[in-house]
Formats: C-alpha cells, structure tokens, sequence
C-alpha cells in the first residue's frame, strides 16, 4: 500500500479507537475534479468544522455563499466519496441529528453511525473519569 494510505489507515484506526482528531485539512486525498463547484465548497466547509463539534446544514450553505441552499448541502453531503475524512457526520438539523450517507431514518444505521461518530469525537474532547464521580467543586469561603 502506498505510505499515504497507510498514513490515511493509520489515523482512521487512531480516531475509531481513541477519537484522535484526524486532521485532514484539505481534498487533497480525493480527485476533486469530479465535484461541482458547489460540492467542493460545501466539502471544504464540512473541513472546518472542529473535531467534536457540529454546524447545522444552513452553516455550510451560508459559507457556500448559498445561504438558503440547505437542501443542497444535504444532497453533496449525500454524495460525499469519503465520509469520515470529509466529516459530514459533524453537520446536523436545526430539529435534529439529519442523515447521514444519503439515508434519514433515525433508527437505520447510517444515522446510527453518525451518533456513534459523533460521540467519538466527545468522548475525545470531554473524557470520562469515574473518579470523578460524585465529586463536587466546592469554593473556599
């Protein structure tokens, strides 16, 4: 396999495992030729989302600079070649969680996977301590 790949393989295991942020940055892994001009700037925004948190649907389109495109937005993140890497999963509804991979039903397991993922990623960002149980913070008098 090429060093990249093994690169990309790498990260994903580290992020299923531990929710280490992947840090893609770019479409540089994929040929973006075949994406509209819309698609990639809704694939670019999707980027800028941070690791454990969300943007709604009229979040990307406002940057795609189609603020009443939501619908769209939803049909390229449908079309999206790489999920995960190009984290669609971090775009929700305003009412609730959305699809994910093209299916909406809230109980199908693409959007399952898309709950999973996204507590994964804040699991990462606020850990469990079971220590921590019971303890409450108390300030000096």
């Amino acid at each position: 396999m090429p060093p990249s790949i093994m690169n990309i393989a790498g990260r994903l295991l580290r992020y299923l495992e531990n929710g280490l942020p992947l840090q893609i940055g770019d479409l540089s892994l994929v040929d973006s030729s075949q994406f509209s001009a819309f698609q990639k700037s809704v694939y670019e925004a999707a980027l800028k989302i941070p690791h454990g948190e969300t943007r709604t649907y009229s979040w990307i389109a406002m940057r795609t600079g189609s603020p009443l495109a939501m619908r769209a937005v939803g049909q390229a993140l449908k079309k999206n070649p790489i999920p995960i890497l190009i984290p669609c999963h971090r775009v929700v509804s305003m009412k609730n969680i959305g699809g994910f991979m093209g299916m909406t039903d809230p109980s199908g397991r693409e959007v399952e996977l898309k709950r999973k993922l996204i507590g994964i990623e804040n699991d990462y960002l606020n850990p469990y301590f079971p220590f921590m149980e019971g303890f409450i913070a108390t300030s000096a008098a």
